[in-house]
């Protein structure tokens, strides 16, 4: 079984081509956010951001990564767009419909901000179609045009830094 995801895994990173067409935060219509699974208020923050940028027309799209793992028990209480642990094949290719329907998508934007160092987190940036992405600052740089320290802060002041780099880049090509 590692072998078998240790070598999906380099398979994926290999077959990674980056794709910067970024033409500025005013004309981003598109994100896709990734964050750990929250709870309560820290929830409500990234609620109310996505509201706001559904407000000025940018459509987001969350996917949550959680430790749990999924069983038919629990099936009644599965949280929509939220990736669990054991939801993945043999060799650790995610098997989830919403991690599938997350990563079909074209974005402008991505802003993975799971700091994570296992599992599919830092795999996730190499699965995806975007313009920019931001990733969690001290993660393996590579995938990543812009990295913002997470870590031990409110996610309020988190999507603030972003969104001020964000007001500053123009255009990436």
């Amino acid at each position: 079984m590692i072998f078998g995801k240790k070598y999906w895994y380099k398979k994926t990173v290999e077959a990674w081509k980056p794709s910067r067409e970024f033409a500025g935060w005013e004309k981003a219509t598109r994100i896709g956010v990734i964050v750990p699974q929250l709870s309560g208020s820290d929830q409500a923050v990234i609620d109310r951001v996505m509201d706001e940028w559904r407000h000025h027309g940018r459509h987001a799209h969350v996917l949550k990564i959680s430790q749990q793992k999924m069983s038919k028990k629990k099936e009644s209480i599965r949280e929509r767009n939220t990736l669990y642990a054991n939801e993945s094949s043999w060799k650790g290719i995610p098997t989830s419909p919403d991690f599938n329907d997350f990563i079909s998508h074209r974005y402008d934007l991505v802003l993975q901000l799971c700091t994570e160092s296992k599992g599919l987190s830092p795999l996730i940036p190499y699965m995806i179609n975007a313009g920019l992405v931001v990733g969690p600052a001290g993660a393996d740089p590579h995938p990543y045009d812009l990295q913002v320290r997470v870590e031990d802060r409110p996610w309020s002041d988190v999507i603030n830094e972003i969104e001020n780099w964000l007001k500053k880049i123009k255009y990436v090509a």
